[in-house]
Parts: C-alpha cells; sequence; structure tokens
C-alpha cells in the first residue's frame, strides 16, 4: 500500500495508556468528531476504516476493538457497530481496520468513530497509533482519501488487469479471490 511507506510523526496520532490505581476493568475510548448533519439517512451502508499499529506490547488490557457510531443530528449517541477483537492482531506493522454496517436508527443523520481499549487495571499499558480514519457512506472501505476541513469526493476507483495471456477466449470465465485484509 503506497500510501503507507510515509505515516508517522505528525500524520499519525500516538495514543499511550497506563492505568492508574482507581483502574479496575476500566474502558477507555477515542471519539472522533460528528459526520456533517445529513451525511446519513436511515438504511444507508456505512464503512468506518481507519489504518492502526500496536507501539508496545500491551499488558493486561482484555480487547481493543472500533466502533462506528449512528448519530442524530444532535450528535446524540445511537447504535454502535463493533468491529471484532483487535488486541492480539494489532503488531508494529500498520494494518488497515474496517467496520461496514447498514445504518438502521430512525433519527440517523450523522456518524462518528471510537476506539475502545477494554478491561484496563492498574499499571495495565497500550500504545498505538492510528492513521487514515474514513468515514464514507459505501458497503467497502475505499483508498484513502486525504481531507483536511472538507469533505471532498474523487471518481470511483477502478480495477484494471492485464488480460493478454490471462483469459482463454473459448472459455470466457473470469476467476475471482478476494481476501479482505480483515
Amino acid at each position: 500500500i503506497p500510501e503507507l511507506t510515509s505515516i508517522n510523526g505528525a500524520n499519525a496520532q500516538r495514543v499511550q495508556l497506563v492505568g492508574d490505581g482507581a483502574d479496575v476493568g476500566a474502558v477507555y475510548q477515542l471519539n472522533s468528531s460528528n459526520t456533517e448533519v445529513g451525511t446519513f439517512t436511515t438504511n444507508d451502508v456505512g464503512t468506518l476504516s481507519l489504518y492502526m499499529r500496536s507501539r508496545t506490547a500491551y499488558s493486561g488490557i482484555t480487547g481493543i476493538d472500533i466502533r462506528l457510531v449512528e448519530r442524530d443530528s444532535a450528535g446524540v449517541l445511537g447504535t454502535q457497530h463493533v468491529s471484532a477483537d483487535l488486541k492480539d492482531l494489532l503488531t508494529s506493522s500498520w494494518k488497515r481496520c474496517t467496520v461496514t454496517a447498514t445504518l438502521a436508527d430512525g433519527d440517523l443523520s450523522r456518524a462518528s468513530m471510537k476506539i475502545f481499549i477494554k478491561g484496563i487495571d492498574e499499571n495495565d499499558t497500550a500504545e498505538y497509533e492510528t492513521w487514515g480514519v474514513q468515514i464514507q457512506k459505501s458497503p467497502f472501505a475505499t483508498s484513502f482519501i486525504p481531507t483536511t476541513t472538507a469533505a471532498l469526493t474523487r471518481n470511483k476507483e477502478t480495477l484494471k488487469y492485464e488480460t493478454a495471456g490471462n483469459r482463454t477466449a473459448a472459455t470466457e470465465s473470469c476467476v475471482v479471490k478476494l481476501a479482505p485484509e480483515y
């Protein structure tokens, strides 16, 4: 993935967490801003995608997940669509993590992202980085769209594949194997 060759420093958000004496099974969360009002409506399919990596080995925590969160026009929390546990998947290499869901809340207007770190006790540690968070009205994650203050669109992505020597004209069948990252 070419855009991942320069992720670090100011381009990625680093989170360091150490449980304190009052923590017993605590949950910490990182929240994104909400999308604009009217971005989503009931029955839209939304996808949250981001790249994550662990900076150190986790100590004691019980899980990490990402959540695509439905919100109304005032930003009030609605249904949360939760990923599989990412704790054992995250290593020092960047991995793309996604959650896709049909958004069903009747008053849906916006969406946001949450990262949950669960089961934190005193002196438990977690350190990770995130990059390239996107929430899209799409049944799948697309390549990263760099934005800062306003939403952008781009042309649809097109898969191109050299056919010369890779097909039999008499058969004209196509077999595709797809292996999602996670």
